[in-house]
């Protein structure tokens, strides 16, 4: 019998996707659904999670911190919300207050 570990990012990522109906917490678009997330490759650069690529390669969902980590941020649940690849990197490591309305949509 074989046992498939999730790493703890993974984890949070599905976590947070079913939390948020899979979808941009930020802008709203609906991202790739899959409710287990088999399939799915995390990408790691330094050591650092980037993210996940479903099976045709298509870069899709992260788990940003609202209260980035480089600012004291944690991975507490009501700290990370789901977020699309535009949002995610318009918004950084910024604080929502730091932003101008509506940047996701610039």
């Amino acid at each position: 019998m074989s046992v498939h570990v999730m790493s703890p990012a993974k984890r949070r990522l599905i976590t947070t996707a079913a939390r948020d109906g899979w979808t941009c917490r930020y802008c709203g678009h609906a991202l790739v659904h899959a409710d287990t997330g088999e399939g799915l490759e995390e990408i790691h650069y330094q050591g650092r999670s980037l993210g996940f690529i479903a099976a045709d390669g298509y870069l899709f969902a992260y788990t940003d911190h609202v209260v980035p980590r480089s600012r004291g941020g944690t991975d507490h649940p009501d700290n990370l919300v789901l977020s699309c690849l535009w949002c995610n990197s318009r918004k950084g490591a910024r604080l929502l207050s730091e932003l101008p309305d509506q940047w996701w949509a610039a």
